[in-house]
């Protein structure tokens, strides 16, 4: 028995013995499958990652070859895509990069959908993104493909609010845009990316600085743009996108310059940046950020020889700056910014034009303007430019005597106008603002209304014209708590409201309410910096009216005394070999038959000169109704004196 219980115990502990190796067998080979799991989801992890970065990458990448070729399109939906992947990870497979690599998705995509102006997609799409990025910095991400992504998130955002009248945001964002970069761009060798993306956002800094009255800043601010994207290659064309965007930089630059009247700097600029945007046409023909660029430096160009008094020069730009918008819109239809800058071209030569006596070309380039609605997404950007448009097609019509077709084109501006201000807040600057500037900001130099104005002018309705005028001046004056360029922004449109409501009174006969009025604009008038020679003679169209009502009050001395500076400058405007402006011309008729009507019984001669000048202009122009006005003046003075 002792022996079959020991048999026994030997075959339970073999069984025994046998279960702890079958037990341990399939422990280890639990073990070794969790470990080759382990390693399969590591591996795969790892492919994961490799692929998210290779989709940043090609998103970038892409980018910067699709853009010139307007096909941004391609750009958001790929970006679209990659979005959709992310959302559809399951939470455990998310992580911190990929949180990263999908905000990098989502602000190449916003940045896409504000090109074709969906703004309100845009916004969404880059407020997420921003928020993202901003996070993990926070959380300790100082990397440059996060730091990047903020900078250029935040700069995409800053173009969002500009393209929605949203000055104040606009600034907001983009000096945080350059604040995020900066620091980066201190090591001894910043990457291609980094200064790419630092340049940008000092570009849309400076052109924001010039939309708000800054522009010394401006051209500072572009002036380090532009040593940032020579840094590049020192414009070899071997990075062509940092020679593009050095043109575009340059040409925001000229812009700020212009309105700064430095007008030989803004053709030293333009030189050097249009032999750079020519290099990279020969060498890809089509190129739409440098047709983009060309466009930009040819509209300041155009402005600086047009108010430089070189109208045929002038138009000639506006006239190839309209051609490059319109190629960029043929290959991207959906490019709203290109349509935007088209109208704007069409606004230059429609000025050009009538400068030159051409009144049916102007007509012309404002109506091909005002078309392009037809072709373009409804946003605060296009409505603003369009009603600009429809305001000076308004004033035209009503002073070629077309009364219904300027009361067509006031219901058009006051209609864009409504679509520029709709998405600002009811108590912002611009809210208040922008109906008085885009519906009736005066055209000083023929004296007669814009927009709004333009009907009671051309029917010589001054008790309506005045009534209006004094309306904007209460309106105008109701804004307060406003910031210096804020400020600044409404003088202008204040002076010309009180002008307006002078010129009224003047011709109602109503001496007294015109001195007043005048006297008001005329302090105004002194807070404004006159830095161009447009800019002055619209201060002296301001003076003339002043004149003539002091000679009405018969302060003769008073108005010789103001207008003796006034015929000096129109004099020797007049007598330039290089003048082509036919506007100038009616200005120094018009100094010419105040200075007279100034010296009761003396200078005839100047009433003659002032007669010859009108009855040599083209008869188109002699046909408005603001200078047929001026010319009846004239006679009717010559007729008091014979």
């Amino acid at each position: 028995r002792a022996r079959q219980v020991a048999a026994v115990c030997v075959v339970l502990a073999i069984g025994a013995l046998g279960s702890a190796v079958f037990g341990y067998l399939s422990m280890k080979r639990a073990q070794d499958a969790e470990l080759k799991a382990r390693q399969t989801r590591q591996m795969a992890q790892m492919a994961r990652g490799e692929a998210e970065k290779l989709i940043v990458y090609l998103l970038d990448d892409f980018y910067l070859e699709l853009e010139p070729v307007g096909r941004l399109d391609i750009v958001a939906a790929l970006s679209k895509r990659a979005i959709d992947y992310y959302a559809g990870l399951p939470p455990e497979l998310r992580t911190a990069e990929t949180d990263r690599n999908r905000a990098l998705a989502l602000v190449r995509y916003g940045a896409a959908l504000r090109q074709q102006s969906k703004l309100d997609e845009s916004g969404k799409a880059l407020s997420e993104a921003v928020d993202v990025l901003a996070r993990l910095r926070k959380g300790g991400d100082q990397s440059e493909p996060t730091t990047i992504g903020l900078g250029l998130g935040l700069t995409s955002q800053a173009r969002v609010a500009g393209s929605q009248n949203n000055r104040t945001d606009e600034r907001t964002l983009a000096v945080q845009a350059v604040d995020v970069l900066k620091p980066l761009m201190t090591a001894p060798n910043p990457s291609i990316p980094l200064r790419r993306a630092y340049g940008l956002a000092l570009t849309y800094l400076g052109f924001s600085q010039a939309n708000t009255e800054e522009e010394e800043a401006s051209v500072a601010t572009l002036e380090e743009a532009r040593r940032v994207y020579r840094s590049i290659d020192n414009l070899k064309l071997d990075d062509m996108p940092s020679a593009v965007a050095y043109a575009e930089a340059s040409a925001w630059q000229m812009a700020a310059l212009q309105t700064l009247g430095r007008f030989d700097r803004v053709r030293e600029i333009g030189n050097d940046a249009v032999k750079v945007t020519a290099q990279v046409l020969e060498k890809r023909p089509g190129h739409m950020s440098a047709l983009r660029a060309r466009a930009l430096m040819g509209e300041s160009l155009s402005a600086t020889e047009g108010f430089d008094l070189h109208l045929r020069k002038a138009l000639a730009l506006s006239q190839q700056e309209a051609r490059d918008w319109e190629a960029m819109v043929v290959l991207d239809p959906s490019n709203q910014i290109a349509w935007n800058n088209l109208v704007s071209a069409r606004l230059g030569a429609g000025f050009w034009s009538l400068g030159l006596g051409d009144v049916a070309g102007a007509q012309e380039q404002w109506r091909e303007g005002l078309a392009v609605e037809r072709q373009v997404k409804e946003s605060a950007m296009i409505g603003a430019t369009l009603s600009l448009a429809a305001g000076y097609l308004a004033m035209i019509e009503a002073d070629s005597g077309n009364g219904r077709a300027a009361e067509a084109t006031i219901a058009a501006n006051r209609r864009l106008t409504e679509m520029a201000v709709r998405g600002l807040p009811p108590n912002s600057f611009g809210r208040a603002y922008l109906p008085e500037f885009l519906g009736y900001y005066g055209y000083p130099t023929t004296g007669f209304g814009y927009g709004a104005y333009g009907p009671a002018f051309a029917a010589r309705d001054y008790e309506t014209l005045r009534k209006e005028a004094r309306a904007s001046v209460r309106r105008l004056e109701q804004i307060l708590n406003i910031t210096p360029e804020q400020d600044l922004r409404r003088n202008r449109s204040l002076e010309v409201a009180y002008r307006t409501a002078a010129e009224a009174s003047y011709r109602l006969g109503d001496y007294a309410a015109a001195d007043a009025e005048i006297e008001k604009a005329l302090a105004i008038r002194r807070t404004i910096p006159t830095r161009t020679l447009s800019e002055e003679r619209d201060a002296d169209v301001q003076l003339m009216l002043a004149a003539l009502i002091a000679a009405r009050l018969q302060r003769y001395a008073e108005a010789q005394q103001i207008m003796e500076p006034v015929l000096k400058l129109h004099r020797g405007l007049y007598e330039r070999k290089d003048n082509d402006d036919l506007s100038q011309r009616v200005e120094f008729a018009r100094a010419l038959y105040v200075s007279a009507l100034a010296a009761p019984g003396k200078k005839t001669a100047q009433l003659t000169q002032a007669a010859a000048i009108i009855d040599g202009l083209p008869p188109p122009m002699r046909r408005q109704l603001s200078i047929a006005f001026l010319r009846g003046q004239i006679a009717e003075e010559q007729k008091a004196r014979h």
